[in-house]
C-alpha cells in the first residue's frame, strides 16, 4: 500500500499527508547486511543506509494530481481566498470573524466521507454543478443565531432543523461566502463561480468528467473562537487545475501519436558494437599469448564484418580508417530474424 519516497519541505504544507520516519531503515538487520553484501560485490567499504532522511509515506488511496509547485500556488490561493472570507463574514456579521486555514486534501469521489451531519450548497461554474459548500450543522446554526443577534455557546444540537427563515439566512450567508471566495478563484485563474440557491442534508452529486473522479477539500475554520466554526469547499480537482498552472496536454490525433513516439525514439541511444570474428582458442594458446604475438583470425580482409545492436547483427561492412581512428564502411543490411 505504500512506498517510501524522498520530499522537500514546502513553505506551508496546507496539504494533509502522511509522514514517517526513516529511522528504522538503518537499523533493519536485513537492510544492513544487504549493503555489506552489495559493498563487498563493488569492491568499497561497508556503509549504512542514510538514517536523517526526511520522508513521507505515499498513499495510494489519496490522488496526488498536483506536483508540490502547482500545490503551492494553491497554497497562494487559498490565502487569498481566506483573506476575502475573513473580509466578507466580518461586513455580514457586523463584526469580527478571522477565517484560517483548515487543510486542503485530495479525494476520490468514492471515499468521500461526510463530516458528521452537514448542510450542503451546490456551486455553480459555467451553468454546471462542479462542487458544493459544505457547513456542519453545528456552524451552521452558529452563523445564523449570530446574525440574528443571539449569543452562540454550549453544544448544538446536530439533529435539530432550521427553519425557513433561518435556511434563507443561511443561503444568504453562503452566497457571501462563495462570492468572496469566487473573487479569490477568479483572480488566480479559475472561471466565475455562483451559489445555487438550495440547500440539502445529503452530499450533492456532482457528475465528473473523467474515468475517475478526483475532489479537493479545501477546509476552513474560524479563528478567533473556541467553538470550532468550520467549513468546506468541495470541488472537482480538475477545476483546480488553473489555480495550479496544470496544463493539460493536447489531444493527438493516432497519426499525430505516432509521429511523436517516433521523434523520442530518434534520440534514445544505442550501444553498436563492431565485431571482426569470433574465434575459438585452446586454453593452453590463450595462457601462452605475450605481447607481439599474432592471433589469426578466419575472416579473410576483404570478407564484411558484423555491425551489433542489442544483441542482433543488422549491417556488414569493410574495416577502415578515417581521421586517424578506426571506423566501418557499411556495404550491406543483414537478414534480421
Amino acid at each position: 500500500m505504500h512506498r517510501l519516497k524522498t520530499c522537500a519541505t514546502r513553505r506551508k504544507g496546507y496539504y494533509e499527508t502522511m509522514s514517517a520516519n526513516a529511522d528504522n531503515l538503518a537499523d533493519n538487520s536485513q537492510d544492513t547486511a544487504l549493503w555489506s553484501l552489495l559493498a563487498s560485490v563493488q569492491g568499497q567499504g561497508s556503509r549504512r543506509v542514510q538514517n536523517d532522511a526526511e520522508a513521507d509515506v505515499y498513499d495510494f488511496l489519496m490522488p496526488h494530481r498536483f506536483t508540490p509547485a502547482q500545490r503551492e500556488q494553491v497554497d497562494d490561493f487559498v490565502e487569498l481566498a481566506t483573506r476575502k472570507l475573513t473580509a466578507a463574514m466580518s461586513a455580514v456579521l457586523r463584526g469580527p470573524f478571522q477565517v484560517a486555514v483548515q487543510s486542503i486534501r485530495e479525494e476520490y469521489a468514492d471515499r468521500i466521507e461526510p463530516a458528521g451531519k452537514c448542510y450542503y450548497m451546490p456551486l455553480m461554474i459555467n451553468g454546471n454543478v462542479k462542487g458544493y459548500l459544505e457547513m456542519p450543522v453545528g456552524t451552521a446554526v452558529a452563523l445564523v443565531t449570530q446574525l440574528l443577534g443571539g449569543i452562540v455557546g454550549g453544544e448544538v444540537d446536530d439533529d435539530r432543523k432550521l427553519s425557513s427563515l433561518e435556511s434563507n439566512l443561511l443561503l444568504d450567508m453562503a452566497g457571501k461566502m462563495v462570492e468572496a471566495f469566487g473573487a479569490a478563484w477568479q483572480e488566480c485563474g479559475g472561471a466565475a463561480m455562483e451559489l445555487q440557491h438550495a440547500v440539502s442534508n445529503t452530499i450533492i452529486d456532482v457528475p465528473g468528467e473523467e474515468e475517475i473522479t478526483e475532489f479537493c477539500r479545501l477546509g476552513f475554520q474560524r479563528a478567533d473562537t473556541d467553538e470550532g466554526m468550520a467549513f468546506s469547499f468541495v470541488l472537482l480537482s480538475r477545476m483546480l487545475e488553473p489555480i495550479g498552472g496544470y496544463v493539460r496536454p493536447a489531444k493527438l490525433t493516432a497519426e499525430e501519436a505516432r509521429w511523436e513516439v517516433l521523434g523520442h525514439l530518434d534520440r534514445v541511444p544505442m550501444l553498436v558494437k563492431v565485431r571482426l570474428d569470433p574465434a575459438e582458442v585452446a586454453m593452453r594458446d590463450i595462457a601462452t599469448l605475450e605481447a607481439g604475438d599474432v592471433m589469426l583470425l578466419k575472416t579473410q580482409v576483404n570478407q564484411p564484418i558484423e555491425m551489433i545492436v542489442s544483441g542482433k547483427t543488422i549491417m556488414k561492412g569493410l574495416p577502415v580508417q578515417y581521421k586517424g581512428m578506426y571506423a566501418l564502411q557499411i556495404r550491406e543490411f543483414a537478414t534480421v530474424d
